[in-house]
């Protein structure tokens, strides 16, 4: 529980009481319960600095859906890491003639309007295209063709001059940055510009190979979001999956040995599997195993939805 979510909780019951002196104390309960269980939009990290020694932790934070209370002799790590920040995105919506770019962040879609930004195709090459179409002319008892080329071809040249002016502009841009870049449209679109990208853009290993926009698609941003939650999570269970073919353990005695002599590289902690059959001190103990896990920057995945058959706590280790 935050103090800003106990301020409010108290403000609120102390309101209800002045203006309803008769009500039914269940109902004012109720109330304040659904307060404390709302979720607050804050987006930030935690920094966790112990009175004795120098060890210093910190976490991203993010809105959560439900908001648990606990008090325990140190922070409770667990309720922390499950409030794992969504990763940020840029994305980019590509046409063979255009490009839209939008942020994503705290699932949240916005498109973005950047300073000379090639948004269209002209915007780039100018007049100088190549795939125009056939030109003609015709008059009494004849017809005559001029600029006869092979117009895909052209096409296809333009589009690649054009993507690679995008990535140019993009590699430079300071406001996109370094995060990952996640492409939406027609597949071929996709192909062409991932070649034209090379190593010079960090693009996602997310991507949405069909022809989206604002104006065509209806509930654009959800429909994004969904899918894009959906290749995480696939990504994130192959992942882990994976993991769990190597060395692992999954008692908290061995775990706890494993890290004292170093050799955890992973932390998997799947709540989806019966986390409300353990006993409090087994929490306890999961808390006292992820600050060891943290300060040896070991990699902590958790996990909160059914996909895959893993224990409760699974270490990787090195061998």
């Amino acid at each position: 529980m935050t103090i800003r979510q106990l301020k409010n909780a108290l403000q609120t019951l102390n309101q209800a009481k002045q203006d309803y002196p008769d009500a039914d104390p269940a109902v004012i309960e109720t109330q304040v319960n659904a307060l404390l269980d709302a979720a607050l939009p804050y987006h930030g990290i935690s920094i966790f600095a112990p009175l004795a020694g120098d060890e210093i932790s910190y976490l991203p934070r993010n809105s959560v859906q439900t908001v648990q209370s606990s008090i325990i002799n140190g922070p409770d790590f667990l309720s922390i890491l499950k409030e794992q920040a969504n990763p940020s995105y840029t994305l980019l919506q590509l046409s063979q003639t255009s490009c839209a770019v939008y942020a994503l962040a705290d699932q949240h879609l916005t498109k973005l309007t950047l300073k000379d930004f090639p948004s269209e195709l002209t915007d780039a090459l100018g007049t100088d295209l190549r795939g125009g179409d056939l030109n003609f002319s015709t008059s009494a008892g004849q017809t005559q063709y001029h600029g006869h080329n092979d117009t895909s071809h052209e096409k296809a040249v333009d589009q690649e001059r054009y993507y690679h002016a995008i990535v140019s502009y993009l590699d430079d841009s300071a406001e996109i940055g370094d995060q990952p870049i996640i492409l939406t449209g027609l597949p071929n679109n996709l192909a062409a510009f991932r070649q034209a990208a090379g190593s010079q853009l960090n693009l996602a290993s997310i991507e949405i190979p069909r022809a989206l926009s604002e104006k065509a698609t209806a509930n654009f941003e959800q429909t994004l979001l969904t899918e894009i939650a959906d290749q995480e999570k696939a990504q994130l269970f192959a992942t882990v999956n994976k993991l769990a073919q190597g060395k692992t353990e999954t008692e908290i005695d061995q775990v706890n040995e494993a890290l004292t002599e170093k050799k955890v590289t992973h932390l998997i902690v799947n709540l989806a599997n019966g986390d409300a059959d353990h006993p409090d001190q087994w929490y306890h103990d999961l808390n006292q195993v992820l600050q060891t896990a943290l300060q040896q920057s070991c990699q902590i995945i958790v996990i909160r939805d059914e996909g895959t058959e893993l224990a409760t706590l699974t270490a990787v280790t090195r061998y």
